[in-house]
């Protein structure tokens, strides 16, 4: 499976209700060239369409971003991009399709209706009736061929691309402005062995927002050498506005036998707001008990 295949995966399953925006996944710039090499993807101008002022209420509701790109002729894969708030812990990842038949170089209008199918480019991610009012940056952009190159922008190389990269929102509806909670969590399988009928690794978090609420849940844990991490992900209702969601991975033969301690925990809620809890606070939060051991 292709790294873009990978990331429509995982925001299938971490999409939120409201417009399907994703909260912890973002243009990774460790696995995209910056700046662009020879045979790479590249972007050369981006530009707002229309005003700059985003009304969550109204239709469409978020930025309408011009991207004038060059591909290789493999052709166009994906544009992801990433919002955040200049004064709350928000912010939203988005990515826009394409398809083998689009252009090698051009200018694609993001969110701007696809004639051929019945939705709108880049229409995964983006504000929603929960986002805090105030000035917003567009802080990463990458871009992917058909073949899996991808070039990434983001500091200094972004400004020479955009130099003015701000949007107001405005919120008159329900705006939450603060990051949730995390009270306390549980590993529910202290001890799991690959070769058992259902090997899943479980834990509980006990969580609380209570405007939007907590939409998704997840937590790393690395072996001794941290040469392999198991993550968990939510698989609870939600949201959860207070109380327990619950978190767990499917191990498979290949996971290394051994003793698993928590590295992170994210914590996020509908309003795309997230916390994340490392180092030390984890023994805390996991009240001394924070590791859990692989068995054959």
């Amino acid at each position: 499976m292709i790294l873009s295949e990978i990331r429509r995966v995982l925001a299938a399953s971490c999409a939120l209700g409201i417009l399907g925006a994703v909260l912890i996944l973002a243009p990774d710039a460790s696995a995209c060239d910056s700046p662009p090499k020879a045979g790479d993807p590249a972007i050369t101008k981006v530009a707002f369409v229309g005003s700059t002022t985003i009304d969550v209420a109204g239709a469409p509701g978020q930025p309408k971003l011009a991207v004038t790109y060059k591909v290789e002729p493999s052709g166009l894969s994906e544009i992801e991009y990433t919002f955040a708030s200049t004064t709350t812990a928000q912010s939203f990842y988005a990515f826009a399709d394409f398809y083998e038949s689009d252009p090698s170089s051009g200018i694609v209008e993001l969110l701007n209706p696809d004639p051929r199918f019945d939705n709108q480019v880049g229409n995964t991610g983006g504000f929603n009736l929960y986002s805090a009012p105030g000035v917003w940056n567009l802080t990463d952009l990458a871009i992917y061929d058909e073949a899996d190159n991808c070039t990434v922008y983001t500091g200094a190389a972004l400004a020479t691309l955009m130099p003015h990269r701000s949007v107001t929102v405005v919120n008159k509806v329900s705006p939450e402005t603060k990051a949730p909670t995390i009270a306390t969590a549980k590993i529910l399988t202290p001890t799991v062995s690959r070769a058992a009928a259902y090997p899943f690794f479980r834990l509980s978090m006990d969580v609380a927002d209570p405007v939007s609420g907590v939409q998704i849940v997840s937590a790393y844990f690395n072996n001794p050498g941290e040469t392999y991490t198991v993550g968990a992900y939510s698989d609870s209702v939600a949201p959860v506005h207070k109380g327990a969601m619950l978190a767990g991975h499917r191990l498979d033969s290949s996971t290394p036998v051994g003793k698993y301690t928590a590295n992170q925990i994210e914590v996020c809620n509908v309003a795309n707001a997230c916390v994340i809890v490392s180092g030390a606070k984890l023994s805390t939060l996991f009240g001394g008990k924070a590791s859990f051991t692989v068995t054959k």
